[in-house]
């Protein structure tokens, strides 16, 4: 979970100064034009984002979800597991 959490604080902001082009480009602005060039970094940090809910075990690799009942944050092969319940 750590190393989740240590990459978080450049991932999240990262995606977020992509996310500019995307937006223009879901709203049809005329002005906005993207080439492959421009998708790149784009691709690359949302790739990075979806990898922070997703298991770094490589027999798993599954989503980190919080499944039924909601009592935790889990993948589907125990590495991640974070109690939600309040003690």
């Amino acid at each position: 979970m750590k190393a989740k959490k240590d990459a978080r604080s450049s991932v999240v902001p990262e995606q977020g100064s992509e996310a500019w082009l995307v937006n223009a480009l879901v709203h049809n602005n005329d002005w906005a034009n993207g080439s492959v060039n421009d998708l790149k970094p784009v691709l690359e940090a949302t790739r990075a984002f979806l990898d922070l809910f997703t298991c770094d075990n490589l027999d798993c690799g599954g989503w980190i979800h919080t499944g039924w009942p909601e009592d935790a944050l889990r993948c589907d092969c125990g590495k991640y597991n974070l109690n939600l319940k309040k003690k």
